[in-house]
């Protein structure tokens, strides 16, 4: 089976993450200009750079399939493993579903009478092409997120540069929000939204063992793609705001409507095929991660066996592949596009689980080598779970206080967190999972590496 190489690993992680410069309208909508520069500035430093370090060392410690999830189980027990793995995998029947769902509302651009039947035959597209690219590996599907990065960014470096020119007013130090809004509820819609597009770094740890040489290559990628990727955002977006005097009415997909007013026509219909690929790309990417979820869990006895069965001829794990397809083809046929804030709140959950096991491990086994090591020892790792909490938990008190139906989301992720002792239960009285399972942890006890 080939591996992933580097510059595949940093394709499948911008994939993961962010995938352009599209969905970011709102937060200038129901920020201002200034407030969501100076967010999409902050949150990579604050945020995304502290994950992406505890991401790059505990990826060169454990490189494993399964990721954080055998994070958590090797560090904090079965019970709180269980809690990581079901956690993100629930969360991605909402996540993965909103993607078919947008790739059919931008096609509507060009065939306006898509919708019933024809609407969810367009998402089953999305699904199942991609199926069928995960279904030969991993490295088909780094191979095509290089491709698909090129074709993405190219209209919005484009917009970039050809739109400074149309730039008389310009307007990144407009600090008020449009209309009446407050400023704890404009800093609520604001900081739930940029949490979101900096989201996912920990995601691609699941198929490590994927990876060639992960204990080198996951830091490399992770430390290219923060700034990329905050880049990427920064540019367009700065360009948009500063063209577009309307930017306080801006809706998702506005982005390609400015670049098309300020530079020309064929560059908003390039822009437009740009951001439905971008959405095929970040559901073919995300896939890979989050089939392997249920594929290792399966394997530690906690899900039926069979759905940790791989394909003779690819290696692939063909069955969880096929369980998450069908489940996101359900999910599609709902409305999860306003849900952001259960999302963030229910991924935080997880990543502070990631922190605690992090921490436990440097504590309890100080002796596993770290080819990578976060810097500024127990300063550097102090610090980065402080910032890392201290977003979480502003983003659920602002979610409370904020947005009308802040505390109904906080609510719902509450729920869905709930489930996962209930899961738990199940699967150790049904399923019987016991340590006889853990073929894997009994590997890493004896690993020479390690």
């Amino acid at each position: 089976m080939k591996k992933i190489t580097l510059i595949p690993l940093v394709g499948i992680i911008y994939f993961t993450v962010s995938g352009g410069a599209f969905g970011l309208e709102e937060l200038v909508s129901s920020t201002s200009p200034g407030i969501a520069l100076l967010l999409l500035v902050l949150t990579p430093l604050l945020w995304s750079l502290p994950v992406a370090l505890m991401v790059s060392e505990m990826s060169s410690m454990m490189p494993l399939e399964g990721g954080y999830y055998r994070w958590v189980y090797c560090a904090l027990g079965r019970f709180w493993g269980f809690q990581q793995g079901w956690w993100i995998w629930i969360f991605t029947f909402v996540d993965m579903a909103i993607y078919p769902v947008l790739f059919a509302e931008y096609a509507r651009f060009f065939f306006p009478a898509l919708s019933g039947w024809q609407h969810w035959a367009v998402c089953l597209f999305v699904i199942f092409s991609s199926l069928s690219i995960n279904l030969t590996g991993a490295y088909s599907v780094g191979r095509s997120s290089v491709l698909a990065f090129a074709v993405i960014n190219v209209p919005f470096l484009l917009f970039s540069f050809l739109g400074l020119k149309t730039i008389q007013d310009v307007t990144w130090l407009t600090w008020s929000p449009p209309g009446d809004r407050g400023l704890v509820q404009t800093i609520g819609l604001g900081l739930a939204v940029v949490i979101w597009n900096y989201s996912g770094w920990d995601n691609v740890s699941t198929f490590a063992g994927e990876v060639e040489n992960p204990r080198r290559n996951y830091p490399r990628a992770l430390m290219i793609s923060v700034p990329l990727i905050t880049l990427l955002y920064v540019l367009p977006m700065g360009v948009g705001m500063a063209a577009d005097p309307g930017w306080g009415a801006w809706q998702t997909g506005d982005i390609a409507r400015v670049a098309g007013r300020v530079v020309g026509p064929w560059l908003g219909a390039m822009m437009s095929l740009g951001v439905m690929f971008s959405v095929w790309s970040l559901f073919n990417s995300q896939l890979l991660y989050t089939s392997r979820l249920p594929f290792a869990m399966a394997e530690d006895g906690f899900f039926p066996s069979w759905i940790a069965r791989v394909n003779a001829r690819w290696g692939t794990p063909h069955v969880a592949l096929f369980l998450c397809a069908l489940i996101y083809s359900i999910f599609s046929l709902l409305d999860f596009k306003k849900l952001v804030v259960i999302n963030v709140l229910i991924y935080s959950s997880a990543l502070m689980l990631q922190f605690a096991a992090f921490i436990r491990l440097r504590i309890r086994r100080p002796s596993f080598p770290r080819p990578f090591r976060m810097p500024g020892g127990w300063t550097g790792v102090i610090l980065s779970a402080s910032s890392v909490a201290f977003f979480a938990l502003a983003c659920l008190i602002f979610s409370l206080v904020g947005p009308e139906d802040g505390w109904q989301q906080v609510l719902l992720a509450a729920g869905m967190l709930a489930t996962g002792p209930v899961a738990y239960l199940v699967a150790v009285r049904v399923l019987k999972q016991s340590p006889e399972n853990e073929a894997w942890l009994r590997e890493l006890d004896h690993d020479p590496d390690l």
